[in-house]
């Protein structure tokens, strides 16, 4: 019972949390370990509102990498993953 609360902790409203050896759970690189899933489709997924729950947690976990992988530079503090920039609207 213990195992289940390292997978679904209380925290994270039930959803698994990835591990970089855990398989992508979708896509076309479902066969793969979220380790070895192109940084830039992981991007893309984010970019594009693509994102389980699940993902977009392994990317914020793993931001830095994730975006010196593909090049990129990390996003300014304040944006939520899984949202593009140009799609968000200022809340005041």
């Amino acid at each position: 019972m213990d195992d289940q609360k390292n997978i679904y902790p209380e925290n994270t409203g039930g959803f698994r949390i990835l591990t970089d050896e855990d398989l992508m759970p979708y896509g076309i690189h479902s066969d793969k370990k979220m380790k070895d899933v192109p940084a830039k489709y992981l991007l893309w997924l984010s970019d594009n509102d693509k994102c389980s729950r699940s993902v977009r947690a392994y990317i914020t976990d793993n931001e830095d990498t994730i975006y010196k992988q593909a090049g990129r530079p990390l996003p300014k503090r304040g944006l939520s993953h899984c949202t593009h920039p140009r799609k968000m609207t200022r809340r005041l």
